[in-house]
């Protein structure tokens, strides 16, 4: 391509040169044609102009065979080159582990002090990012990130609540924008609640685990209804004995009514996940024989065996109220769905499921992590993909904001710094 320009460079400038030894003569019969009196001189002015016009242009114009080229064969004059246009590079843009349809990634540290764990994300109507988690290395406390306070991916970090607090948060955002948070209060053994409505941020002590029990403990699950009404599973572990928690119980607390009530929905349970669809509840969890459902969708609670084997799931609700959730059975992550009408489950092609949404299409996106790299994966285009987002990422929570793309809010780099990664082209 470049010995090409240079040709032309090269043929432009020996006719550049040939039309300024021209232009005088130009100059010349036009000022004859002028100034000659007579009918013949000026007829004969003309044609020499004319005829000189032409030989211009036959030199300024050039010369190739198969001009043709130029064009696609359906006549379209688009470049050729897959190169793209504008030459950008992202040194944070992965590849699809299994094809060539990957997209670009953009990644973003959030947060640089050490020591971010259990982070949660949502995103607002605005597309706006929120995230929740628990810094556990100098300062201890619940923090809170946001870009929706300035533009692009400039971020803001707020601690909301100090002390050993913050483990397992949950977070989700509002019809108007505001902000809601459930997590752990290992100090007090309580599940606390903080939120930001008002305009500052308030903090609650909305239920109580028990004493402290297994690293289990204290594992929550929040979800808002169409009104802006809190629900929050949690595990419920009891007395602390030798051999675990003395009840295990799942219970549910929410102020619906307009003030905090605990109910308790099931036991022996742990590691509940909640979603809400058309302000009816839908939960998964460990239950006593393996993988559990429980919602109250018919108007009362009911609870589904879904798979004698399973713990550590996530569940989601398409537009249509079927459920999905995405578990793990020992080395095997286990996909179960009633969009058929019957409970189908099946086996995905990932190491583990971290976190996992639905998107307005009611395709799925899974955040999760294999040999330590932070992975995604979705069915987006008919078939399951996985894509490699980050070289290190642990504890991951995903979200899809309005235009289908994707967040993910995770632990990585050396100093378990919070991270961020989404594949929405910078504003």
């Amino acid at each position: 391509m470049a010995h090409g320009v240079a040709a032309v460079a090269e043929q432009v400038s020996i006719r550049g040169a040939m039309i300024q030894n021209i232009l005088p003569s130009l100059a010349r019969l036009g000022i004859r044609r002028r100034t000659m009196e007579g009918r013949g001189m000026k007829r004969f002015g003309s044609l020499a102009l004319l005829l000189a016009l032409f030989l211009v242009l036959a030199m300024v114009l050039p010369s190739c065979s198969g001009c043709e080229s130029a064009k696609d064969d359906d006549g379209d004059t688009s470049d050729d080159d897959d190169t793209d246009d504008d030459n950008d590079t992202d040194d944070d843009t992965h590849t699809d582990d299994d094809d060539d349809d990957a997209e670009d990634w953009y990644i973003y540290v959030v947060d640089t002090d050490e020591y971010s764990e259990n982070p949660s994300i949502a995103v607002d109507s605005s597309n706006k990012v929120h995230i929740s988690y628990y810094d556990y290395y100098e300062d201890f406390g619940l923090m809170y990130a946001t870009n929706a306070l300035r533009k692009v991916y400039s971020w803001q970090v707020f601690m909301v609540d100090s002390g050993k607090v913050g483990r397992y948060s949950s977070i989700g955002v509002d019809p108007n924008n505001k902000v809601h948070i459930s997590y752990y209060d290992k100090d007090n053994q309580d599940i606390k609640y903080a939120t930001n409505k008002t305009g500052s941020w308030q903090i609650f002590t909305v239920a109580d685990v028990g004493t402290v029990g297994p690293n289990i403990a204290g594992l929550n699950s929040l979800a808002l209804d169409s009104s802006g009404k809190v629900y929050i599973v949690y595990h419920y572990c009891g007395q602390n004995e030798p051999g675990g928690c003395s009840d295990n119980d799942l219970r549910l607390v929410t102020n619906d009514s307009g003030t905090w009530q605990v109910i308790t929905l099931d036991t022996p349970a742990m590691r509940p996940s909640i979603a809400i669809h058309q302000d009816k509840i839908h939960i998964s969890y460990d239950g006593s024989s393996g993988l559990r459902y429980m919602t109250n969708a018919s108007g009362e609670w009911e609870i589904f065996e879904i798979d004698d084997r399973g713990y550590a799931s996530t569940i989601a609700v398409d537009s249509a109220g079927k459920v999905h959730i995405v578990y793990q059975d020992r080395d095997v992550v286990k996909y179960a769905t009633n969009a058929s009408g019957s409970w189908q489950v099946s086996t995905l092609p990932i190491e583990s499921a971290s976190s996992m949404v639905m998107d307005k299409n009611d395709k799925m996106h899974i955040s999760y992590r294999a040999d330590d790299m932070l992975k995604y994966a979705t069915n987006k285009s008919g078939e399951w993909k996985t894509y490699t987002i980050d070289s290190l990422g642990l504890s991951s929570s995903i979200a899809v904001d309005s235009d289908g793309y994707v967040h993910i809010a995770y632990r990585g780099g050396e100093e378990d710094a919070l991270k961020y990664a989404t594949n929405r082209p910078p504003e």
